[in-house]
Order: structure tokens, then sequence, then C-alpha cells
């Protein structure tokens, strides 16, 4: 995870990152998906307790909000404002990978 206090949006560590998990994101709070996985959920539960198991559920709560990336990975559509039920979407996620964070990355 990079720290939003240290990171400047340079995107040096999104281009040296050899299995590209980390993604430049708006600056600002917002709840994002900390989830880069496109594995499936079985297969992500297993190597990591946070990761998308594409349930669809932030998807059903803040349709737009939330797409998914394919099949079995949700994302945040940053071109669409951040929902206004947030707080529910990360209390809902069953993989705890919606959070609420400030910064440039994610």
């Amino acid at each position: 995870m990079v720290n939003p206090a240290l990171c400047t949006g340079c995107g040096i560590c999104v281009a040296s990152c050899p299995r590209r998990l980390i993604h430049l994101v708006p600056e600002g709070p917002d709840a994002h998906v900390l989830c880069s996985s496109p594995e499936k959920g079985a297969a992500v539960r297993k190597v990591c307790g946070h990761g998308c198991a594409g349930c669809r559920v932030c998807v059903k709560l803040a349709p737009g909000a939330y797409v998914m990336a394919d099949e079995n990975l949700a994302s945040r559509d940053y071109a669409q404002p951040p929902p206004e039920n947030a707080a529910a979407v990360v209390a809902k996620c069953p993989g705890k990978c919606v959070r609420v964070m400030g910064g440039n990355a994610a």
C-alpha cells in the first residue's frame, strides 16, 4: 500500500510494479477498491484476507460508481462522482477491500 502522505502522484511506483498492482487514483477521500487481482474469489482469498471476491455487493449498492473491471474484480469508476452511500459500501464489502482512503494512490 502506498502512503498517501508521502505520495506525489508521479507514477513511478505504478510503472515499476512488476505485477501491475498499483494504480493512481484521484486525490481526496473516496472509497477505493484496494484489490487488483483478476483471480476468482476462492483463489484470491487463499493468498489475501482482504481480496475482492467478485461478489458485486459494491456494484449493487452504488451502481455506476463501482463496476466490474472483469468478471472477478470490482473497481471504482472515477468518472462518476463518489457514491453518497460510500460508508454502506465499505461496511458491506465481505473482503473489506473497499476502503475510504485519501491521497493520490491506493
